[in-house]
C-alpha cells in the first residue's frame, strides 16, 4: 500500500513539472522526460503488463523489436536513447502524451472508492429484487 501511495505522489509531481515545462528549451525537456519515462514505464499501476507499453509507444510512432518488451529496463534504456535523439518537437510530441496519459490517471484511493460504491448500489439492488419490500 505504500508504495501506490509514493507513486501517487510521484505523479502528483509530475504534474507539477509538467505545469512548469510548458514553455522550455529542448535541454530542459529532455532532462524531463528522462525521469518521467523512467517513472512511467517502471509503473505497474499505468502499464501493468509490458504489452501496455508496445501499445503507448506505437501511438507515439516509436517501435522496437519484440524481444525489447521483455525486460522494461531495456524499453528504458532504448527510450532515453529515442529521447536524446529526437528534435525538440518530436520531444514535444512524446511530453504531451505523457502528459495526457498522467492526467488520466486517478490515484488508487480513489478507484477503490469508485468501486466500493458501484459495487454497494448494485448490493441493495439485487437484494431489494431477491426479498422485495415488506411492510
Amino acid at each position: 500500500m505504500e508504495n501506490k501511495k509514493d507513486f501517487d505522489n510521484e505523479v502528483s509531481e509530475l504534474r507539477q513539472s509538467f505545469k512548469r515545462q510548458k514553455h522550455s528549451d529542448d535541454y530542459n525537456l529532455s532532462l524531463l522526460l528522462y525521469g518521467a519515462v523512467a517513472m512511467i514505464m517502471l509503473s505497474k499501476e499505468l502499464f501493468p503488463r509490458n504489452s501496455d507499453i508496445s501499445v503507448f509507444l506505437e501511438k507515439n510512432e516509436i517501435y522496437f523489436k519484440k524481444y525489447v518488451y521483455a525486460s522494461r529496463t531495456q524499453i528504458i534504456a532504448r527510450l532515453i536513447r529515442v529521447i536524446q535523439k529526437a528534435t525538440f518537437e518530436e520531444n514535444t510530441k512524446m511530453f504531451n502524451s505523457i502528459e495526457k496519459l498522467v492526467s488520466q490517471y486517478e490515484p488508487a484511493d480513489k478507484q477503490k472508492q469508485k468501486y466500493e460504491k458501484d459495487n454497494k448500489r448494485n448490493t441493495v439492488d439485487q437484494l431489494l429484487t431477491q426479498f422485495g419490500r415488506h411492510e
